[in-house]
């Protein structure tokens, strides 16, 4: 059985109990390298767990202890910690011990997640104020957490939609994302205070509503203020059409049913990436170019390249063959 199905209190008490015991017993003449590598040893063999692991449980037992110590009534304070997951004890770790028993109090009340949790200690210690781009070159190395479905293939930073709220919308506009993907432009309406109306070929939530949209918006749509376009572009062209040219006239109707559907002066950001790996094309020229016919301007272009971390695998094959990677995202800001 692996230590996440067995992982609670108890359980993680018994195993630094075993650890202390360990430590008692590792040879004191060994290395620490090689005293390590010991432990880890023990711990593999008795619980599958590794000493790393262990030291996030020791945060986890010593902010139950903490909790267990604060509240005056004893009952009380365990009933508390039994109500806990250790995932999101790990999370109330982060806290100041004095800010932890409230804290803790709220989590039990209002049964929130360990996602709303991580969000909700953030905004205690002050780290989920946003700040805004200041260049149009957008650089972020991860996903936002709180932002889009854990796990999801191409899922995009919640950060880049934050930015482009802030720069080109108002609290309470509405946005419409119709290939919503994970939902991170959902997640990130709701905690910019935005209405947002959420489409997808395959609902991934339920609060994604089912919808092709090539067959245009739903009527709700019309009038928004803002759509953000993050078309599945890595392997479009083969996974969906038979040819680049049906994929650009699937983009040249997209550009159209927009102009058809955002209010004047409204806008339209969309993101693409050129294809490199299956082909050479310049999505991201073209679309531009399309997006420009049907009649929008363009009052913004930004750079959101990707991490060179994700394309380490394809290096070699990259060099041997003489072609460059395509790590750059273009984000075209059009306005009707």
């Amino acid at each position: 059985m692996s230590y996440g199905k067995k992982c609670n209190i108890i359980f993680i008490r018994k195993v630094q109990n075993r650890l202390e015991q360990i430590l008692k017993e590792v040879d004191p003449n060994l290395s620490p390298r090689k005293q390590a590598a010991e432990i880890n040893k023990q711990l593999l063999h008795d619980f599958c767990v590794d000493e790393r692991q262990i030291q996030k449980w020791k945060k986890i037992v010593e902010t139950a202890n903490t909790l267990q110590d604060t509240f005056s009534e004893v009952n009380f304070g365990k009933n508390i910690v039994e109500a806990i997951r250790p995932t999101t004890l790990y999370e109330i770790a982060h806290l100041a011990k004095e800010q932890q028993p409230e804290i803790a109090k709220t989590i039990v009340e209002k049964q929130l997640t360990t996602r709303q949790t991580k969000a909700l200690v953030k905004q205690v210690l002050g780290k989920n104020v946003f700040k805004p781009q200041l260049f149009n070159v957008w650089n972020f190395a991860d996903c936002d957490g709180d932002f889009g479905l854990d796990n999801y293939k191409g899922r995009i930073p919640g950060q880049i939609v934050q930015n482009v709220l802030y720069y080109f919308t108002d609290e309470d506009d509405l946005i419409v994302d119709p290939m919503a993907g994970s939902g991170t432009t959902l997640d990130v309406c709701k905690t910019m205070n935005r209405n947002c109306k959420a489409y997808d070929l395959n609902p991934t939530r339920q609060d994604i509503q089912q919808h092709d949209i090539t067959n245009g918006f739903p009527d709700d749509c019309k009038n928004c203020d803002l759509i953000f376009l993050d078309p599945p572009y890595f392997n479009m062209v083969y996974d969906f059409f038979k040819n680049v040219e049906e994929f650009y006239a699937f983009i040249k109707k997209l550009a159209l049913d927009c102009l058809n559907t955002v209010k004047e002066n409204g806008v339209v950001a969309f993101l693409m990436q050129d294809m490199t790996e299956k082909g050479n094309y310049c999505l991201t020229g073209e679309c531009y170019r399309l997006f420009r016919e049907v009649g929008f301007e363009t009052i913004a272009h930004i750079s959101a390249p990707h991490t060179t971390q994700k394309f380490l695998h394809l290096r070699e094959k990259a060099i041997n063959e003489k072609r460059m990677l395509g790590r750059n995202r273009d984000l075209y800001i059009f306005r009707k």
